[in-house]
């Protein structure tokens, strides 16, 4: 039996990306099979990591009647009108964040609870996985729910204290401390993309685990946030300290660059492991110029990533229609 993984990369607003292109294709697959069905139903599990964690959770979660807890609208919504305001800075704050996050998460926490209301981790009709990093034992921790897992601590998190916690970027965001409901047991987490960035070899682990008889027809989708080749913009670093690594001015360099390099690695080791180009498909969009910063919510950054991502779908026309027609055929009823 086919097991479709999803996973979603980390990159700040640039979730804007994988947002798009996920209503693109489950728009088309729903067109092939004639009936609309749940975002969660086309997998068999979702992996997402910091701002690919929300896309996850948009994807997974349900209401109590079963039908989508998070929109696509909603989800381009938070990223196109209220990002702008998360990330809203100025020469002072920046100069402040020499000692503070660089950005306040009481508006991006508000926006979560905004769009996932009272809703538990456990609320999901698939399987999902999201990690964070937990700074008190020094371990990522790996946040779990769906059929395929027994409803333990883990899934009584509520799932805007997850999204919270797997976006708490350092220097950018302030640590989170999150307990599951009703209990005391605190937790103190920061980004899950300082390990996972690119979650897609702990999914196919997972997978492996959860569906040992399927191990050999897991068909993985890995989704980027976007990438460049257009290395003759990048400044030189020869010569660059910590003042240049991490300012804030400068998208702080040091942070993007762990994170990429990360997720880049990763994508080798998985394309190693699922040699077959059907079993596994990554899909990033380039940028023709200089990949917006996490951070960069302004109309420019929108509309270059319009621009990549409409370049993908024309330019890796073959692949896009092998993934929508895959999900038409595997979606679950």
């Amino acid at each position: 039996m086919t097991r479709v993984v999803l996973s979603i990369d980390g990159g700040g607003v640039r979730g804007y990306l994988p947002a798009r292109l996920l209503e693109y294709l489950l728009g088309e697959a729903n067109n092939i099979r004639k009936q609309h069905a749940h975002p969660g139903l086309f997998f068999d599990l979702i992996a997402g990591t910091s701002t690919g964690g929300i896309v996850a959770a948009a994807m997974a979660s349900r209401q109590g009647d079963g039908t989508t807890l998070i929109s696509f609208a909603e989800l381009k919504n938070l990223y196109k009108n209220a990002t702008p305001k998360i990330f809203r800075s100025s020469i002072l704050s920046q100069i402040r964040s020499a000692t503070r996050p660089l950005f306040d998460n009481r508006l991006l926490s508000e926006n979560l609870v905004k769009i996932c209301r009272a809703a538990r981790f456990s609320d999901v009709v698939t399987n999902i996985m999201i990690p964070a990093f937990d700074v008190m034992n020094q371990r990522t921790h790996i946040f779990r729910a769906g059929p395929g897992w027994r409803d333990g601590e883990e899934s009584q998190f509520l799932l805007s204290d997850v999204l919270l916690s797997t976006t708490a970027a350092p220097v950018i965001f302030s640590s989170v401390v999150v307990a599951p409901v009703g209990t005391s047991r605190r937790r103190q987490h920061v980004d899950g993309g300082i390990v996972l960035n690119n979650p897609s070899l702990r999914a196919l682990t997972e997978a492996r685990r959860l569906f040992p008889a399927d191990a050999d027809d897991i068909v993985l989708l890995s989704l980027g946030t976007g990438t460049s080749q257009t290395y003759e913009e990048r400044p030189s670093v020869e010569e660059w300290g910590a003042l240049q690594w991490l300012n804030p001015m400068r998208r702080l360099p040091l942070l993007t660059l762990l994170m990429d390099a990360q997720a880049a690695e990763v994508d080798d080791h998985v394309s190693t492991l699922l040699w077959d180009s059907k079993r596994f498909i990554r899909l990033q969009p380039h940028f023709s110029g200089v990949v917006p910063g996490m951070d960069d919510a302004s109309e420019a950054a929108f509309a270059s990533m319009d621009t990549a991502l409409d370049r993908l779908l024309e330019t890796d026309r073959d692949r896009i229609d092998f993934v929508i027609r895959l999900l038409a055929q595997t979606a679950q009823e």
